[in-house]
């Protein structure tokens, strides 16, 4: 969805995601927890589950960013918590 550019930002799936599924939110969001256990491990995790279903599929862009060693958010991208 982001590739194709139905939704712009990662943040927003990441509040669709937590507001329609239920994402837990101490995982901060789904994004941010893929970045925390590293892209990498994400997709060796999957292929190995692939045979279970069209579920564990890995989008292209992601197995990219995967080999590519990047992360959904940049350092400046990072959500900032206010603490009263």
């Amino acid at each position: 969805m982001l590739k194709k550019g139905i939704i712009a930002t990662p943040q927003k799936v990441d509040m669709a995601l937590i507001y329609s599924f239920g994402f837990p939110p101490f995982r901060r969001d789904v994004f941010h927890y893929l970045d925390t256990i590293k892209l990498t491990n994400y997709v060796q995790i999957t292929n190995k589950l692939i045979n279970l279903g069209a579920i564990y599929y890995v989008p292209q862009g992601l197995c990219d960013k995967a080999f590519n060693d990047t992360s959904y958010f940049d350092v400046q991208q990072q959500p900032v918590l206010l603490l009263k």
